[in-house]
């Protein structure tokens, strides 16, 4: 299926205010010893009839002496775990700190200037003694904040990460993860390295006497930087031409971001006849004639007189109401509906419960002979047997992904439905939508050209604007609403 907007969500967001946390899953099952085959005894063709081993082959018989390589000493310092790979990506950062908090581990973040980073001897304190033979100075580097003791969101790590670099940005910063059961430092790995520091390329790590290269030399240091890309706040709009650049944390939104004590009042409701409805709301983003947010509003009933010039798709979080037609036909809706209001809708309003939902908002031309039909889709109606089998993603390039979608309004240039995706990753070429989207359940992380990375979980709104193109990788079966614009 061609890429959609939407919204997901875990069904819990649907029936609470409360924020959605990542479940975090162990396997504690241990695999089962295999059954030992009986003893037949020996063979003479397996003891006195082998083969020959190979040319070049060292006594274990595991590898040749033509493969070793030895290790490269000049400028060639690595730190802690991982230290042997190029330097890691966000996404492949996140899917550590995952793997760091899935164990139960605490994260902790250090940094260090480049001066003391890495030590030969005991430091400038002048501690050298037999008893202190294993003591470096530089062991421990200074900590960013304490420990982050009880966190199971790696969001909350890569957010600290960036915190770090900003404050610091020509130290090394690594994340250590700590057992607290076994009391021991479980791992630790550099998340960013000094940007004038001297990558080592891959093929001079290690050596064997064959290379042409003559050595590594570190590249020049660039007279001049180029300028860092345009930062952008959510709300905001932005061209085809940044799309490219822009980092995750201005195209994804937790739950958390639209909590009620984050939304901004609007004040009383117009053209109230019954109750005393005050509505809130809070924008995420806007991309052309695409606008996300988020709006609650209290009890009441109003008249909409005005048709509406933009068509709204919303997915209902919490509460009840409903709306209803000129001529009285009623369309209730509550805690899982997904609800379409299209461009030319007239009527009323009528809020039982107070309700919160996340809206995406369309402006577009009008449609000719269109209906202006509410929609209101309740969450069952997204049961397997209702979407239909899954059929293989295209472009999957680990795992056997399959996909599976419903589209329950698709009129002009707008569309909307149900999407349903099993582990595995694939890429997106260049979009030719726009698309946001609502996740009701899974994790996956999403990853841009430009390395930028977002975890995603269940009650997070995601934005993907025309043009991008970018990674997939699901780790949990995804399902989530979906609101497409094609302009």
């Amino acid at each position: 299926m061609s890429q959609k907007i939407g919204i997901i969500s875990n069904v819990s967001v649907a029936t609470s205010f409360a924020a959605v946390a990542p479940n975090v899953k162990r396997n504690e099952s241990r695999p089962q010893s295999a059954h030992a085959k009986a003893y037949v005894g020996l063979k003479p063709a397996t003891l006195f009839n082998k083969a020959p081993p190979p040319a070049f082959t060292v006594s274990n018989q595991s590898v040749t002496t033509a493969l070793f390589k030895v290790w490269n000493p000049t400028n060639n310092k690595f730190f802690e775990t991982l230290s042997f790979l190029p330097p890691l990506s966000d996404a492949e950062v996140a899917k550590q700190i995952d793997y760091i908090v899935g164990r139960g581990w605490c994260p902790c973040i250090e940094f260090s200037e480049t001066e003391t980073a890495l030590t030969l001897d005991h430091g400038s304190d002048g501690i050298v003694s037999p008893a202190s033979c294993g003591y470096y100075a530089n062991r421990y580097w200074p900590m960013w904040k304490l420990p982050m003791f009880g966190c199971n969101d790696p969001n909350q790590v890569l957010a600290e990460i960036a915190a770090c670099k900003q404050a610091f940005p020509d130290a090394y910063i690594r994340v250590c993860g700590f057992d607290s059961v076994k009391q021991v430092q479980s791992t630790a790995m550099l998340v960013h390295r000094p940007p004038n520091e001297a990558v080592v390329p891959l093929q001079a790590r290690s050596v064997d006497g064959t290379e042409s290269y003559g050595g590594y030399s570190a590249p020049p240091t660039p007279a001049s930087a180029a300028p860092p890309p345009p930062q952008q706040q959510p709300g905001g709009s932005q061209t085809d031409e940044q799309i490219d650049k822009f980092p995750w944390t201005d195209l994804a939104a937790p739950i958390q971001y639209f909590a009620l004590d984050k939304l901004t009042p609007k004040g009383p409701r117009k053209n109230v006849d019954h109750g005393d409805p005050h509505d809130f709301t809070r924008p995420f983003s806007k991309i052309g004639g695409a606008s996300v947010g988020s709006w609650a509003c209290t009890e009441g009933g109003w008249d909409s007189p005005t048709p509406r010039t933009s068509t709204e798709t919303f997915y209902v979080l919490e509460g009840e109401g409903s709306v209803s037609d000129p001529d009285g036909t009623r369309h209730p809706f509550g805690p899982g509906d997904t609800v379409v209001l299209p461009k030319g809708w007239w009527g009323r309003w009528d809020i039982a419960k107070p309700i919160h939902k996340v809206w995406v908002v369309h402006e577009h031309p009008d449609v000719h002979g269109a209906s202006t039909d509410v929609v209101v889709e309740p969450l069952a109606s997204f049961s397997p047997a209702e979407v239909g089998p899954h059929s293989p993603r295209k472009g999957a390039v680990y795992g056997f992904p399959t996909t599976a979608t419903r589209t329950i309004y698709d009129v002009g240039t707008t569309s909307v439905g149900y999407w349903t995706c099993t582990p595995g990753s694939f890429v997106v070429g260049k979009r030719s939508s726009f698309e946001s989207f609502f996740v009701l359940q899974g994790v996956f992380f999403l990853t841009s050209p430009n390395g930028s990375a977002r975890r995603c979980v269940a009650g997070d709104t995601v934005v993907l604007p025309k043009g991008w193109s970018g990674h997939w990788d699901i780790i949990e079966t995804v399902e989530k609403i979906w609101v497409e614009v094609s302009d």
